[in-house]
């Protein structure tokens, strides 16, 4: 039902009545969750007549960036001025604003002169501006369980509980911001931070415990690194080795005028592939606590994002090239074997028949038949930021830069999707249980979830 909103005794000009699809409040939802927004301005009640009642048109909208003040309504709106903006000089002293007005930019937006979203600081709730009726009232759709926060002059738009997400059926809010998982022997290895590596006791995935935690200085991703071990790429470390026989770091590997941007386990050969943002790609051979140089692939145009072993194979994505592929020998020395034209490649997934690739800040997924096959293109609908592939094969799993997970089901290989899953922020990576039945996600400052996979 379409209300007033009263606030201190007064009648506000706008209606936060309005109404939306629940696939569009899922989606917006999904979107404010992401990333921070800037503040753009603040809106007061101010008596212009001084009859001790607010009008419709009696608010004072000071711009945070330019520091202005403008009477909302001073005007009949127009296209040039949707808001009936007129400059006036106002002396707002110290009092505080009512709320504050965020200009949000979303996609599913058809009018972009709505696209805005307004923060009340009297009930804590976000109200998202939907349009507005002939008579000049803003209509607005109240966002439920969402609250914000303010910090620098940014709204940082947050779920007051996670009651909404049925996919969501365990969680543990790691201390740091979870980076990156990996999954075995039912203890979960986060990568979180400043706060190093939590170990998570999954036996019971509905109620995750802490195992332990385990010291670094900005732990970034984990992967496994064999039996007993855990490799972890650290911000000031490089490469750091867990041995998870006795849950502590023996050893790391600095990686001099370069950082450490992703790790691969070369199980045939005991190797460990380091991709470096400025040096190419190393590859040691482990014995024990010591890792004994076997190559260095220095023909790196850009940074090496990604890095994966199947078999014989190296496969290295260059920010500035695409995929490269290099064969490996029986010690693990590599040769180059060709390369898939893919510049900005952000992540990728091989498979005999398949080569999927994702791009940075891109919505767009090249779909390959083969390493010199032709190529099929799928818009995912929202900027990709990792691709996981179910351990049978049969699914894709999309992590957004949105706080959705976008599902395809693979039909010979090519892509229909299935689902979305919401969740309360972007996932920053997801491990899947071998059963398919699990998945566990990492969500940067809202730790880890564990999510009931159909």
């Amino acid at each position: 039902m379409i209300r007033w909103l009263i606030v201190a005794g007064m009648i506000l000009s706008w209606l936060f009545g309005a109404t939306a699809s629940s696939y569009y409040i899922k989606e917006l939802k999904a979107y404010l969750t992401a990333k921070p927004f800037d503040l753009k301005g603040a809106f007061y009640p101010y008596d212009f007549d001084g009859d001790g009642h607010i009008a419709y048109n009696e608010w004072v909208y000071e711009s945070m960036v330019t520091g202005r003040t403008y009477r909302l309504l001073g005007t009949t709106p127009t296209p040039n001025n949707n808001f009936g903006f007129v400059p006036v000089a106002v002396h707002l002293g110290n009092r505080e604003p009512q709320g504050y007005f965020v200009f949000i930019d979303f996609p599913k937006d058809q009018k972009r002169i709505f696209s805005w979203v307004y923060l009340s600081l009297k009930t804590g709730r976000v109200y998202k501006l939907m349009g507005a009726t002939p008579q000049h009232r803003f209509d607005y759709l109240a966002l439920n369980n969402m609250t914000f926060t303010i910090e620098n002059a940014k709204a940082f738009i947050v779920y007051t509980s996670e009651g909404e997400f049925t996919d969501i059926i365990g969680a543990y809010d790691t201390p740091g911001f979870s980076w990156s998982v990996d999954v075995r022997d039912s203890f979960g290895y986060v990568a979180d931070g400043l706060e190093g590596i939590q170990v998570l006791d999954l036996s019971d995935p509905i109620n995750p415990t802490l195992y332990t935690h385990i010291p670094t200085p900005n732990a970034l991703k984990v992967v496994s690194g064999g039996q007993g071990r855990e490799l972890v790429i650290d911000e000031q470390e490089g490469l750091v080795v867990i041995d998870t026989r006795v849950m502590q770091k023996v050893l790391s590997i600095p990686i001099s005028g370069a950082s450490v941007v992703d790790v691969a386990y070369d199980a045939t050969r005991n190797n460990v592939i380091v991709a470096t943002d400025a040096k190419g790609v190393y590859i040691f051979h482990m014995a024990g606590s010591t890792f004994t140089p076997i190559d260095h692939i220095e023909n790196i145009c850009g940074a090496a994002v990604k890095v994966l072993v199947q078999g014989d194979k190296l496969y290295v994505a260059d920010s500035a090239k695409g995929l490269l592929k290099y064969g490996l020998n029986a010690v693990g020395s590599a040769s180059f074997l060709g390369i898939l034209d893919a510049p900005n490649i952000k992540d990728f997934i091989v498979e005999p028949q398949r080569i999927y690739i994702a791009y940075e800040d891109s919505t767009h997924i090249d779909i390959f038949n083969g390493f010199d096959g032709q190529k099929e293109g799928l818009e995912n609908g929202e900027a990709v930021g990792k691709l996981v592939l179910a351990p049978n094969k049969k699914k894709l799993y999309v992590l957004n830069k949105v706080a959705a997970i976008t599902v395809y089901k693979l039909y010979m290989g090519m892509p229909q999707k299935e689902e979305e899953i919401y969740l309360p922020y972007p996932a920053t990576d997801m491990k899947i249980s071998l059963q398919g039945d699990k998945g566990y996600v990492t969500c940067g400052g809202d730790g880890l979830k564990v999510l009931k996979l159909k």
